[in-house]
């Protein structure tokens, strides 16, 4: 995953042991097939979600994954160095975490799976930053 931004910029900057995190998860979906059999195998091996602290001092995460963040973090194109805006895509600033084949066979997988072809994120032709 990643870290704030440094003062002065917007560029997420990789938090490399929550990215390799990230990566397992991924490559794991791939291996299992589904979000739920995913969901069970990271409980078993006692794999949780980001702890942190907020601004006014509230602990939040450090449990198990539930399906919809599964489901959320294996969607997010942040994790492949990108962002969605008004439902265009736009390559980010920031370094990806996931290259794009391994996210690319995760998107796949969904819509294979669940035969569902609805409105998608679209490739901007060209950057404008």
């Amino acid at each position: 995953m990643y870290d704030r931004p440094k003062e002065g910029t917007r560029r997420l900057i990789v938090n490399e042991d929550e990215a390799e995190l990230v990566r397992h998860i991924f490559a794991r979906y791939l291996e299992l097939g589904s979000v739920h059999a995913l969901q069970r195998d990271l409980e078993a091996r006692v794999i949780l979600s980001k702890h942190h602290v907020s601004a006014k001092g509230r602990r939040m995460g450090g449990l198990p994954f539930s399906r919809g963040a599964l489901f959320h973090l294996l969607r997010n194109r942040i994790y492949r160095g990108q962002f969605v805006h008004k439902n265009i895509v736009h390559e980010g600033e920031h370094e990806a975490i996931v290259d794009a084949e391994l996210f690319d066979k995760v998107q796949a997988g969904w819509i294979q799976r669940s035969g569902v072809v609805g409105p998608r994120p679209t490739v901007a032709a060209e950057e404008h930053r």
